[in-house]
Formats: structure tokens, sequence, C-alpha cells
């Protein structure tokens, strides 16, 4: 299956964030809503990550994603504040997540993630948070395909 087909559609899931101690930080729920456009082949794709706590703090971001002459995974967010490449490796998806460091800006942890398939509508996305090549924290996230 390509990130292409498995995005498409919508997606629910729950994840954590935990420390390097392995002590849970940050617990969230997750819904991706993704679309194939024909006309810019791309997948316009639609997150929103809600944070258990905290007032239930909600994260959104809008990517554009599609897979270059190479062969990478590659996408924006809509306000370019964000950027993510990835390949195939083996049957699995990895993904390095960043933003890209403005003139005079601050430089940004860094995401790694793995979407590793469990079934044609599950999928276990593993990450580690890293800054300046240290780790920082671990994300495990589950995703269930709804449609």
């Amino acid at each position: 299956m390509t990130p292409e087909e498995f995005l498409s559609g919508r997606l629910t899931g729950f994840g954590c964030v935990q420390g390097l101690s392995g002590r849970v930080l940050r617990r969230y729920t997750v819904e991706l809503n993704g679309a194939w456009s024909d006309e810019h082949r791309a997948l316009h794709l639609d997150e929103t990550y809600t944070y258990v706590g905290r007032e239930n703090e909600v994260f959104r971001r809008s990517w554009v994603v599609h897979t270059d002459e190479q062969g990478f995974v590659v996408a924006h967010d809509a306000h370019q504040a964000a950027r993510f490449r990835g390949r195939m490796v083996g049957p699995d998806l990895r993904v390095i997540f960043d933003r890209p460091v403005q003139p005079g800006g601050r430089m940004e942890p860094r995401q790694i993630v793995r979407f590793v398939e469990i079934s044609p509508t599950q999928v276990m996305m593993v990450g580690r948070v890293v800054f300046l090549g240290l780790p920082l924290a671990t994300t495990h996230t589950a995703l269930t395909k709804v449609s």
C-alpha cells in the first residue's frame, strides 16, 4: 500500500508522548482526513491532535503530500512552517518531520517517524523526537482507517 492510498480518507487514533525515563508526558487523540487531488497530483491531508488535559489543547495542520521524481514522499504544510520527507523502508514508511530554519530563527526539534502497517486498516506510528541529534522523547500513535 502506498502512503497516498493509506492516508486517503478518514483515520482516527490515539497516542502518547514519553520522556526519556519512559514516563508518559502527554496523551492525545488524532484525526486525519486525506483527499487526493488529480489536478494537483497530490494528497491534501488535514490532521487534528487533541491533547488530554491542558484544557484539551488542539493542534491542527494541513499538508500537501506527493511523491517526487526520486520516489521520496514529500510534504509541506499550508504555511510552509513545517515539512516532511520520507521513503519506503521495506513495508514501512520512514518520515522525518522538521521545520525550516528561517534566517535569524531558532532551531526546532525534529521528529523521525516510522509508519508500521499492522493490517490494511491499521497503522502504528512510532517516533523519536531529537534535537541536535540528541533524543528528547518518543511518540506512539495507533491509527485506524475509518473510510
